[in-house]
């Protein structure tokens, strides 16, 4: 589904297929390995994994904005589509997936996902807890190591 090239990472099953790519003398085709998957779900997990597991994409966990999302995956170098960003933003409005965030949003309000550059001391201030609850809440020692797409329970 989401059209992950096959490194030489990957262990699992391949598919090679003419793909479209976009480079400094305009568009062309070639053909690739991709990772293969037996279902949906799998293939939606793997994606998942990929993206949590790659520092290249972590200022992408915990954000909602999927204008921003669309323009940073793009900017992580993702695709290589110039236009990238237009088509996933089409896709996610056709589809209306932005109200999967908005659900995020009002189902989960007892916790937050660190974004980069949060701090734990920023979040106490920013949810009126004081700093040693969330602290305790979330069994962290040092205040100073939290991490972007952390999930920490902001209240009990």
């Amino acid at each position: 589904m989401f059209g992950i090239k096959a490194d030489a990472s990957w262990h699992g099953p391949i598919v090679t297929v003419s793909t479209h790519e976009y480079g400094p003398k305009g568009a062309y085709q070639e053909l690739d390995k991709f990772r293969a998957y037996s279902s949906f779900s799998e293939s939606i997990l793997d994606d998942a994994k990929f993206l949590c597991g790659n520092k290249r994409y972590s200022n992408l966990l915990g954000e909602t904005d999927y204008h921003l999302v669309c323009t940073l995956i793009k900017k992580d170098g993702y695709a290589t589509d110039p236009d990238c960003t237009q088509k996933l933003e089409s896709i996610i409005e056709t589809h209306r997936l932005y109200l999967w965030d908005q659900l995020e949003k009002t189902s989960r309000s007892d916790q937050y996902v660190v974004k980069k550059g949060d701090t734990l001391s920023k979040l106490a201030e920013r949810f009126g807890v004081p700093l040693i609850e969330l602290q305790k809440l979330n069994s962290i020692k040092d205040p100073n190591k939290i991490y972007a797409g952390q999930t920490l329970k902001i209240k009990q």
